[in-house]
């Protein structure tokens, strides 16, 4: 079976940054942005792990053998919820139907999650450490607790970014908080399956779909269901999409 790209993910390799695909809307006031594969060339889980592995070995304890079953054990738990989920890939005939693929990942992202939690991998990590590893404006999908950023403080929102639904969720709370008029244009950029719903939710103006080339998951999932607005103007970075008239004054940024 063809990996896919939270196999990827899991498995920390390098994605190079060098395409862009956005919608033709203009006058954009508000900018949000995933973070892993958006706006980072490389996947930040394994740093992420590698923090907690080298905090443990200061006490005596290898943590590397555990990272790596956590790893495996999570991709066997997807491969095998989808290999049993009906409908499958193939008989998945609109967006609604993906979608509820999707939010049915719930219950293997949170195993893995407990995983990570049971194993101690982070016990006794500051939040002051976090903070400078980098972390404190962060948010994503990937380690809920580890790299909220400021979501939580402009929404009061805990809510465990697992699926795209919580995904969408956090994007309406933070449009909420922003308290922006009828007149704000806000803008997501995003690159992979799980940020499907903030790309198409009528809650924004515009969708950018980032990816290394014209055939990630994310793109061949939206062409599928025929998502014209997302698969129409390509540039090759971000500079270049200023360029072609996406620089504008913001407003309110976040990293998602």
């Amino acid at each position: 079976m063809e990996e896919n790209s939270m196999e990827k993910d899991m498995k920390a390799e390098y994605r190079s940054l060098t395409e862009t695909i956005r919608p033709v809307d203009k006058g954009f006031t508000h900018f949000i942005f995933d973070f892993d594969g958006t706006i980072t060339t490389e996947d930040t889980i394994h740093v992420i792990a590698n923090i907690g592995i080298a905090h443990q070995q200061t006490q005596g304890k290898y943590f590397k053998g555990v990272w790596n079953e956590i790893v495996d054990a999570y991709l066997a738990d997807f491969n095998k919820h989808h290999i049993e989920y009906t409908p499958n890939e193939s008989e998945r005939a609109t967006l609604k139907d993906e979608i509820r693929f999707l939010r049915s990942l719930i219950d293997v992202e949170l195993r893995s999650f407990n995983r990570v939690s049971t194993s101690g991998l982070f016990v006794g990590i500051s939040k002051e450490k976090w903070v400078n590893e980098g972390k404190a404006s962060v948010l994503s999908v990937n380690e809920d607790g580890i790299i909220r950023g400021h979501l939580l403080e402009e929404t009061g929102l805990k809510t465990i970014l697992a699926t795209s639904d919580t995904k969408l969720l956090a994007m309406v709370k933070l449009l909420e908080s922003w308290r922006i008029d009828v007149t704000a244009k806000a803008v997501y950029y995003g690159d992979s399956p799980t940020d499907i719903e903030c790309l198409c939710s009528p809650a924004i103006k515009g969708g950018v779909v980032m990816g290394s080339n014209g055939n990630t998951v994310l793109l061949r999932t939206l062409a599928k269901y025929k998502v014209p607005r997302l698969v129409e103007t390509w540039t090759p970075d971000f500079d270049k999409n200023f360029d072609i008239g996406l620089k504008q004054s913001v407003h309110g940024r976040s990293l998602v």
